[in-house]
């Protein structure tokens, strides 16, 4: 849904002013006028190349001393379309208006009243379409009758004064977006007929401590409760068949994940949460109170965001793990030790981005990935080596670090790669200007030269000092591509 408007309702508004009782209706005549003005405003917004939806007017009342604007349907009922920028306080919708039922709060109706306080939708209302009641950031309170049954995307979009919302008791499923962006929102009251959560519904809002999700829900979209600062416990129903990816990212407190044990999709063990047969773990809470977690041996992959923030962790061992996604351990910042496991052939981007505490990481022999961002301020880190079958090497994979003061990306000092030479190593390392010492198979001539000059006292006497010759004279501090 496209909630870019041009709502150019000033002269139809100044229509409604003529009106003095409590509640009144637009006479035929001044409908007309007003039907002619929003064309007119309509083909001067599209002459000028802005982009507009149609917004059909069929009258206007006032109610409670704020201007409201509807349309007569085909099918014979009314829908509100919009209102008055200078609407305050508390609006109560009529459910009849020119004897016809007020069945639906049409799409943007209420888009950006920002003084906005307070609404009562009245029993006849079966919809509230997209974007009704967007950007009222004054809005504490909306009162949805159960006659409620379809409830469109972003619908409370950014309602940042919206304490607490009630579901009518016939919705099945709240849209994405819903209410994103509600940051005082801290009492939410999910009906029994729910059965989808969508994408980013209650993205950024303030929350509660303890989230349950009630049986009969089958699928949460991506980011659906991303960055609830109280969070601290959830519980999923056994009908949960399908969870989207950083649900419940952006929950610092959060401390477990509590799963129905009839549950056929996911399980949890100690309050971590497992794809049901084990081989996937999805979620680590930031605030597990470990310091020390073995992976269990039957997870061979760690989802995305998987560790992410869990500051209490110090060592984890990874067991039989073969694959992990991006920023799998982003700031885990007093992680200490971790063994990448030799199946590893891909290391993500930003898997270990900022994890200051660790300072010693061994690439397995085999990998052939290096994702961007990979090691990014892991100021712990003085040197890595990097295997010869790396391939591929991100950008600010290795070597640098961010500088809070100027809000950039800067080389660590004393930071070195241990390369072999011409490898993909050796050439991230020149392009950074990174130091290096890189490898050579110098030493098998030099070896076969001493077994045939003198013998194998000869020739380990020159691969010693040949390899100290390489040693010294390969590290290049800067040294920059040719």
């Amino acid at each position: 849904m496209n909630m870019k408007r041009f709502h150019k309702f000033s002269m139809i508004l100044l229509l409604g002013s003529l009106l003095s009782l409590p509640i009144g209706i637009i006479p035929e005549g001044l409908r007309c006028a007003a039907e002619t003005t929003a064309a007119a405003v309509q083909n001067e917004d599209e002459n000028a190349g802005k982009e507009v939806i149609d917004i059909k007017i069929s009258g206007m009342i006032v109610t409670n001393g704020s201007q409201i604007s509807y349309y007569l349907e085909e099918d014979g009922t009314v829908s509100i379309v919009g209102c008055g920028r200078d609407m305050t306080g508390k609006v109560e919708i009529p459910a009849v208006i020119e004897e016809k039922t007020v069945k639906k709060i049409a799409e943007g109706a209420f888009y950006n009243c920002e003084t906005l306080e307070c609404v009562i939708l009245p029993d006849s209302v079966t919809v509230i379409e997209p974007g009704a009641f967007h950007g009222c950031k004054k809005l504490s309170s909306v009162e949805i009758p159960d006659t409620v049954t379809e409830i469109g995307e972003s619908a409370f979009y950014g309602c940042e004064a919206l304490t607490k919302l009630r579901f009518p008791e016939k919705i099945t499923v709240i849209p994405e977006s819903c209410c994103s962006g509600c940051i005082s929102l801290t009492e939410i009251q999910f009906p029994s007929s729910l059965r989808s959560i969508g994408k980013e519904a209650f993205y950024s809002v303030c929350g509660t401590e303890q989230l349950e999700i009630p049986d009969g829900v089958t699928d949460i979209g991506e980011k659906a409760f991303y960055y609830w600062p109280r969070l601290k416990t959830v519980s999923f129903p056994a009908s949960l068949s399908a969870l989207g990816d950083f649900v419940f990212d952006g929950c610092d407190v959060l401390e477990a994940i509590q799963v129905s044990d009839d549950n056929k999709s996911f399980c949890d063990e100690n309050g971590i949460l497992y794809t049901k047969d084990m081989t996937k773990l999805i979620k680590y809470p930031p605030c597990q109170p470990a310091t020390e977690f073995i992976v269990p041996d039957s997870v061979k992959e760690l989802a995305a965001w998987s560790f992410i923030g869990a500051e209490n962790l110090r060592t984890i061992s990874l067991s039989n793990v073969e694959k992990f996604g991006e920023d799998t351990f982003y700031y885990c910042t007093n992680l200490e030790a971790i063994t990448i496991p030799e199946a590893m052939k891909e290391i993500p981007e930003a898997a270990f981005a900022y994890c200051h505490s660790l300072t010693n990481v061994v690439i397995p022999e085999d990998c052939t990935e290096i994702g961007a961002y990979a090691f990014l301020d892991c100021t712990g880190i003085r040197a890595l080596t990097v295997p010869k079958s790396v391939e591929k090497i991100g950008e600010y994979a290795m070597g640098y670090g961010y500088d809070l003061e100027s809000e950039s990306l800067t080389i660590l000092e004393d930071f070195k790669l241990d390369v072999w030479r011409g490898s993909m190593g050796a050439a991230y390392a020149k392009a950074n200007e990174l130091e290096y010492r890189s490898h050579s198979y110098l030493w098998l001539i030099f070896l076969i030269a001493g077994v045939v000059c003198g013998g194998i006292a000869a020739a380990a006497a020159i691969i010693h000092k040949k390899q100290s010759e390489i040693h010294v004279s390969s590290w290049n501090p800067r040294q920059k591509s040719s």
